[in-house]
């Protein structure tokens, strides 16, 4: 099945039928936000997980695409909520809330317990973006948070994804001035096996099944970048 939304439910789609189902409504006060949340299935097949925010309504007309209320939402500090969303019943349970704007929330391909989630907004004010998350933990057990790669110094850290192992994440970063170097990291979930070493080029997003063989996909000069020039090239 492929799990997604829209304005009214959460909905599956078999792959060998095309047969479309509803999971459950979407609650209009806190609906999935309109451009960071994803229904991510967790890796035993019982749950989606997802973001949730509180509407906020437009206080003047702008133009809409993807980054237009980007920094908007992170100075308002919305309510935000990940869910997990039992696939077979649709019932939704809150696993993580905060005043802030969240987003990235992306379950382990292999680890049914754990997902990632970042805590969003302009790099160089994001005080700690990349964090880990126990799904599975029940309501009388607290669900432990932590920081993954620990960003501290000058450097800011994030666009973090899951090698297909599902155990270690792939990152890069930045200075927070962008006067200096980019790099590349990876680090096992629990913080251990960290490994980072500078990129020569600044890219926006990187992809890889594992530390071999690494994919970026450069970044126009308009989009987060202090360079002089586009570097719009498969890196």
């Amino acid at each position: 099945e492929v799990y997604f939304w829209t304005a009214t439910h959460w909905l599956a789609v078999d792959l060998e039928t095309y047969a479309m189902r509803a999971i459950v409504d979407v609650e209009p006060q806190m609906p999935p936000s309109l451009t960071k949340s994803r229904a991510g299935p967790t890796a035993d097949g019982k749950y989606i997980v997802a973001q949730l925010m509180e509407d906020q309504p437009q206080e003047q007309a702008g133009i809409s695409y993807s980054y237009s209320r980007f920094r908007e939402y992170y100075e308002k500090r919305p309510l935000s909520q990940i869910v997990r969303i039992e696939i077979d019943t649709g019932k939704q349970e809150v696993i993580h809330e905060d005043r802030r704007y969240l987003g990235h929330v992306n379950p382990s391909p292999t680890l049914p317990d754990l997902l990632t989630f970042c805590h969003e907004g302009p790099w160089n004010l994001v005080e700690q973006r990349i964090w880990g998350l126990n799904i599975q933990a029940s309501r009388s057990v607290r669900r432990e948070t932590w920081k993954v790669r620990p960003q501290e110094g000058d450097y800011s850290i994030g666009h973090e994804y899951w090698f297909a192992d599902g155990i270690h994440l792939g990152y890069h970063g930045r200075p927070r001035d962008e006067s200096g170097r980019h790099v590349f990291g990876h680090i096992k979930w629990d913080n251990s096996e960290w490994v980072e070493d500078h990129f020569p080029f600044h890219s926006t997003h990187f992809h890889s099944l594992d530390e071999q063989l690494i994919v970026g996909d450069g970044t126009p000069a308009n989009v987060f970048s202090g360079e002089s020039r586009a570097r719009p090239f498969i890196q």
